[in-house]
């Protein structure tokens, strides 16, 4: 290998390193801003070049946030399961299992973080309400619950009666827009507020 051809290899492992140190500090840049849904799939592209154990760690509180589930359990038991072990992960991890009501794995996790920062208070509160869910009894034995055939996948909430309409407030597609902008958090339309007419019942 000759000098010439030496420099032009020096060249270009260093502009991999600094394309890669940038996809990591872009995630990161979108995840301080709170921009979780822009911060994924920055996150997702740069760990498929190079492993890197706080961008896992802030790909699944990403998830959790947007409450993807499966996909931060997923990396949450990866992290957890290492040597050197962040306790807010541990922390995290119990949160997620509780959202998938494993309320019994997510106590396990509770007691542990507690181990590893004992000074925080979080931990034995979770820890009771793990207990405590188990004794919580519906306050409705008797009721039928009926899909409403106009819902869509989006959030929708908030309804009114007002001048003969439903007014509601939804994050559903707005149709084709020029330059349309979505919500840079949670990646979805931002939420306005719509109108159905009443028709019949």
């Amino acid at each position: 290998m000759n000098y010439r051809t030496a420099f032009f290899y020096f060249l270009f492992l260093s502009y991999t390193s600094i394309l890669k140190g940038q996809s990591f500090s872009k995630a990161d840049e979108q995840y301080r801003n709170g921009y979780w849904a822009t911060a994924i799939p920055l996150y997702e592209a740069a760990l498929k070049k190079k492993d890197n154990t706080p961008a896992k760690s802030k790909l699944a509180d990403c998830y959790r946030r947007l409450n993807k589930a499966e996909q931060a359990a997923t990396l949450y038991t990866t992290l957890t399961a290492e040597k050197k072990i962040d306790p807010f992960d541990v922390l995290r991890f119990g949160e997620v299992l509780m959202m998938q009501a494993k309320y019994d794995s997510a106590k396990l996790f509770f007691q542990r973080y507690t181990e590893l920062n004992p000074d925080d208070e979080r931990g034995y509160t979770y820890i009771k309400a793990c207990d405590n869910i188990k004794e919580i009894k519906p306050m409705l034995l008797d009721i039928d619950i009926t899909p409403f055939v106009h819902n869509t996948e989006a959030d929708e909430n908030a309804p009114v009666f007002y001048r003969g309409k439903l007014l509601f407030v939804s994050d559903r597609e707005q149709g084709f827009k020029l330059m349309q902008k979505k919500n840079e958090t949670i990646g979805r339309e931002y939420q306005i507020i719509w109108g159905a007419e009443r028709v019949n019942d």
